[in-house]
């Protein structure tokens, strides 16, 4: 099936943590980290993980979920992006610089050689200065005949004009 740009592909894990994110979107098309309470998707914390992004450039992993080991090859917590050895780092890189330049949410599917299909969601958090400082990241592995993904119309789900699809 081709892609289409129009639309996202979620797990329902992720459609609920989009959800919740979105209830807390200021006008500016992000939520700030202060409103996000970790309680409120207890359910999902294995599966997430903070990215933070420093002045200086760097990405490290502050907070990351037993399942994330799965996905990239061992414990990721305080290590950055770009020193995790093996695993899958493709879907970090690509959709950090794209929050960067876009401030929306992103999400993406990558096809593992092992079968598996990674579903991803990123989503930017602000400081209490309106900074861009933490992403959150929503990761599962799904054996490629797995149920069938929810699929969301981009503009139903995040009617904001820079929020895009990353393949």
């Amino acid at each position: 099936m081709a892609t289409d740009k129009n639309y996202i592909e979620l797990t329902t894990a992720q459609e609920k943590l989009l959800d919740y994110w979105y209830s807390h979107q200021m006008p500016c098309g992000c939520a700030p980290r202060s409103a996000i309470n970790p309680g409120h998707v207890r359910e999902l914390l294995a599966n997430i993980s903070i990215v933070e992004l420093s002045p200086a450039g760097t990405t490290t992993f502050r907070l990351a979920g037993s399942k994330l080991r799965d996905i990239v090859g061992g414990e990721a917590r305080g290590r950055s992006v770009s020193e995790m050895q093996g695993g899958e780092l493709e879907p970090w890189c690509d959709a950090l610089l794209s929050i960067l330049d876009t401030r929306a949410p992103v999400a993406g599917i990558t096809h593992r050689e092992d079968g598996q299909r990674h579903i991803w969601l990123r989503l930017p958090l602000l400081d209490g200065k309106g900074e861009l400082t933490q992403i959150m990241c929503h990761d599962e592995l799904l054996r490629d005949d797995a149920r069938p993904l929810q699929r969301r119309a981009l503009d139903e789900l995040i009617p904001h004009p820079a929020a895009r699809y990353a393949a």
